[in-house]
């Protein structure tokens, strides 16, 4: 059996979440993450807090414990602020963190060699039936839905050892050391269900083994995702404005929201009844925005409540665009 590790899983994303917004991801197009609430406040070219109580459930949800939150003194990292071109590329990332497991040597995993230590983070749920794979099945289902207009990944450290998890930090490599693997890869063979673990080697974040009786499978470390990030920002089929990163948001997470509703409410009713008071209050104060600009802030409350049910931190990725030399014309 492993041995959990010595820190707690929140302890890991306060720090990773310090280390995407301080350091950014070690790329060689760097990308800067955003709480969803700066971006549509630069977006909509208003003050947003002139709409939104800060009191209120709608802005504790939009910017809560995202990169970017209130705690934060606005302009104390000018460099990272949501440039104001309407041709900024972006897209969302959401972030499920995870802490290891480990496993020392004679362990009993037929998946490595005995001597072989190696860490795992485990995505079965405790709770009975098919619903113990309802989240990572939920954030696979996200990941299929969004299509270009996200990343979705579970994010676990290379160490389970506390005192290793803060040098990291301190040194800027808790990131790049760091596992990033999209929900996809822990599907069982064939689509139906799922593994329970992903394991990998510490030394290696780039690859891993689902458990049970996976295949070798890559992943990413976080220069890595950093460039997938650039990749996709920048690519085709990427939106090219808030307005189209979040267009038809509701529509597109609809069924990965339904499936949640009916989790939650099976399991926790008393979290269920609460969530459903949260998401009225949420609705009611964005039904004080302006007219032009409700459909935007209701498309982002979607967004915002399947982040929510799946504790996923939801960011968005951007980059102001470059400074392009004109091009040379011939004499």
């Amino acid at each position: 059996m492993g041995r959990w590790a010595e820190f707690e899983e929140k302890e890991f994303e306060t720090l990773a979440n310090a280390a995407l917004v301080m350091q950014q991801l070690p790329s060689p197009t760097p990308v800067q993450l955003f709480s969803p609430g700066q971006v549509l406040e630069k977006s909509l070219g208003f003050d947003f807090a002139t709409y939104i109580d800060p009191m209120g459930q709608l802005y504790r949800t939009l910017f809560g414990s995202t990169p970017g939150a209130p705690g934060i003194p606005r302009g104390f990292f000018p460099q990272h602020q949501v440039p104001r071109t309407t041709a900024t590329s972006s897209l969302n990332v959401f972030l499920q963190y995870k802490r290891p497991l480990f496993f020392a040597q004679q362990h009993r995993s037929a998946i490595w060699p005995r001597r072989q230590e190696h860490l795992a983070f485990t995505v079965e749920e405790r709770t009975a039936g098919a619903s113990r794979f309802a989240q990572v099945g939920s954030l696979d289902r996200l990941e299929l839905a969004l299509g270009s207009r996200a990343l979705v990944r579970y994010v676990c450290p290379s160490t389970w050892r506390k005192p290793d998890l803060y040098e990291r930090f301190a040194t800027g490599r808790l990131l790049a050391t760091s596992t990033f693997v999209a929900p996809h890869k822990l599907r069982l063979i064939g689509g139906r269900g799922y593994h329970r673990r992903w394991t990998f080697l510490d030394s290696n974040p780039r690859s891993g083994v689902p458990n049970p009786g996976g295949p070798e499978d890559d992943a990413e470390d976080g220069a890595q995702f950093g460039i997938t990030l650039a990749e996709a920002r920048i690519g085709p089929d990427a939106p090219h404005s808030t307005s189209e990163l979040l267009d038809s948001a509701t529509e597109r997470v609809s069924g990965v929201r339904e499936s949640l509703r009916k989790y939650r409410e099976d399991t926790d009713r008393r979290q269920f009844d609460s969530q459903e008071q949260q998401e009225k209050r949420m609705r009611g104060e964005a039904s004080h925005f302006p007219r032009e600009h409700r459909q935007l802030v209701e498309e982002a409350i979607s967004l915002a409540l399947v982040a929510r049910d799946l504790r996923t931190d939801w960011m968005v990725a951007g980059a102001a665009e470059r400074d392009i030399a004109p091009a040379q014309v011939p004499e």
